[in-house]
């Protein structure tokens, strides 16, 4: 099924359904959707689709105090009209898919950090922890570019210089096999 967005002519039969529904439930007058209202309404982007709009309509039922719904009534988040200047898939190609979309903003904040898991789940407004999850989700590595080359060089660097215990490997890296020895 496609999204609302794709439906335009679908919105506006949706919400009057939903207006009058509503109407119906709280005991409410009967109320129609003004003209800014339904320019409004079909010009948003609808990310949360069916159940978005359902609770938009009710709210703004809610909150009318006049047989008509306006525009102000809706509080639709700004930034999600669609337009010219808006679109929901590239010009260039193929429609982009969450995932995809997810992976490069994703890929490219932990680059621009260099990697810093703290810095960038600062950034993207999330935990370390879902940060990591998403970077496992999405099948993301650090090993590629030049500020991978060189994390891996500082790296082995502190490894060779640090105990066996900070390696990873265990003490048997750090000693060679003719070294003589008890193991432990």
């Amino acid at each position: 099924m496609p999204a609302l967005r794709e439906r335009p002519g679908d919105i506006l039969l949706l919400a009057e359904h939903w207006l009058a529904t509503v109407c119906s439930d709280y005991g409410l007058p009967p109320k129609t959707l003004a003209p800014d209202a339904r320019e409004r309404l079909v010009a948003y982007g609808w990310p949360g689709n069916v159940r978005e709009l359902a609770n938009v309509i009710e709210r703004a039922a809610l909150q009318a105090d006049t047989v008509s719904v306006r525009a102000s009534h809706l509080e639709l988040r700004e930034g999600v009209l669609l337009g010219p200047t808006a679109t929901t898939t590239r010009s260039d190609g193929p429609p982009v898919s969450m995932d995809d979309a997810m992976r490069e903003h994703v890929r490219s904040t932990l680059e621009e950090t260099g990697w810093n898991i703290s810095r960038t789940a600062a950034i993207l407004r999330m935990s370390r922890n879902t940060l990591r999850s998403r970077i496992e989700k999405l099948g993301l590595r650090a090993g590629t570019g030049a500020a991978a080359a060189i994390r891996r060089a500082r790296w082995r660097y502190r490894c060779r210089r640090r105990s066996r215990r900070h390696c990873g490997r265990g003490w048997r890296f750090r000693r060679s096999a003719g070294s003589g020895g008890a193991s432990r």
